[in-house]
C-alpha cells in the first residue's frame, strides 16, 4: 500500500532506473526533506489534469498559511500514481518551510488537504506514519525516495504535475 511505504536505499538497489527516473532526479534539489504522499477517496483513475486544480489549491493554503501575504513558493517535485487498492494518489518531495518544525508542517498539510473538496483523509490516519516523512539530506535518501516517486512516471511525463508545481 503506498501510504506505507518508507523508502529506504533497497528500493534504489533492487531495481533498473528508467530514463525519466534519471531525468526527474535532477529536479530533486537537496535541500528537499519531506516525502508525502496523499491520496484521494474511490476506487477510479483521475486524470492528471482533473487532479492538477486540487493539488493547486492544497499548495496555495498551504504557502499562505505558512508565509502569509508573501509570494513564497514551496519548492517541489509530485508525481501521479494509481493501483488497484489505492486508486488515485500523489507522491511529492519538497522543502518545508525553515521556520516550520517537522510536526507543525506536517499538521498544516493535513489541515489543508482534508479541507479540501473530495480529498479526505484515507491515508493520514494518526497510526500511519508514512504519509510524511522527513528525508534525511544525503544522497543515498535523496536517490531513494526519488526513485520510489517516479516509479511509475510514463515516457510522456503525463504523470508528472508539472502544473502544480
Amino acid at each position: 500500500m503506498a501510504d506505507d511505504f518508507e523508502f529506504s536505499q533497497e528500493y534504489t538497489v533492487e531495481h533498473k532506473k528508467t530514463p525519466e527516473q534519471i531525468e526527474l532526479r535532477k529536479m530533486v534539489d537537496s535541500d528537499f526533506n519531506i516525502f508525502i504522499t496523499l491520496g484521494w477517496p474511490g476506487t477510479y483513475r483521475r486524470d492528471p489534469l482533473a487532479v492538477t486544480p486540487d493539488v493547486i489549491e492544497f499548495f496555495k493554503h498551504v504557502e499562505s498559511k505558512c508565509f502569509g501575504r508573501k509570494s513564497k513558493k514551496i519548492s517541489r517535485l509530485i508525481t501521479l500514481e494509481y493501483t488497484e487498492k489505492d486508486a488515485t494518489h500523489i507522491h511529492m518531495v519538497l522543502k518545508k518551510p525553515d521556520d516550520k518544525s517537522h510536526e507543525e508542517f506536517r499538521k498544516i498539510v493535513k489541515n489543508k488537504w482534508q479541507k479540501l473538496k473530495e480529498t479526505g483523509n484515507r491515508n493520514m490516519a494518526e497510526k500511519s506514519k508514512y504519509w510524511f516523512q522527513e528525508i534525511r539530506n544525503t544522497e543515498d535518501d535523496l536517490n531513494a525516495v526519488t526513485d520510489y516517486i517516479t516509479k511509475c512516471v510514463k515516457s510522456d511525463y503525463s504523470t508528472v504535475l508539472y502544473g502544480a508545481m
